[in-house]
């Protein structure tokens, strides 16, 4: 029976089943193949293996195929928020308020390496680091508006009605 389960599981192996398949799966079905098989070559050189032994083995080797779509979760638009966003971190200190972007982005980042994101862990932190990136303010800058300001200070205004003039000395006010 043994036997049969790392035959099917080999096929799984090499028929690429496990591509996208978590991390964790992966891994865990990998090993116990290698265990089972190296306990049925243990077993065709040795009578030493109990059945007990086997059924254990087949067991574990099942239990982790059964997992086989378990699958990751599809991770495109979390990559192109991330790559927005670490634009937005490298330029923090234009922005008040950041600890929710920062925390948003640090989990994304951490769900975006894993191999172990499903969809619900990758949609969750993509719609966390927008929500963030939308709510971010940035920092109060009147460099623009007191340049404004001098030009229009510093405007030759006899060349204009008297209503633009009045006009432009309200807005300026």
């Amino acid at each position: 029976v043994l036997g049969a389960i790392v035959e099917k599981a080999v096929e799984l192996r090499d028929g690429k089943a496990l591509d996208n398949t978590v991390q964790v799966v992966v891994n865990g079905f990998l090993s116990s193949l290698e265990s089972a098989q190296t306990m049925l070559q243990e077993s065709a050189a040795a009578n030493d293996i109990t059945q007990s032994e086997l059924n254990a083995a087949a067991v574990d080797l099942l239990s982790w195929m059964a997992k086989v779509d378990w699958k990751q979760g599809d991770k495109t638009a979390l990559e192109v928020a991330v790559e927005i966003a670490r634009t937005i971190n490298n330029n923090l200190d234009l922005y008040v308020d950041t600890e929710a972007f920062t925390n948003a982005y640090e989990k994304a980042e951490q769900v975006l390496s894993s191999g172990n994101a499903m969809q619900d862990d990758v949609d969750e932190a993509y719609r966390a680091l927008m929500d963030a990136m939308m709510n971010l303010k940035m920092e109060v800058n009147k460099d623009i508006l007191n340049d404004m300001i001098n030009g229009v200070e510093s405007m030759d205004l006899p060349g204009y009605t008297a209503d633009s003039v009045q006009t432009l000395q309200a807005a300026l006010t």
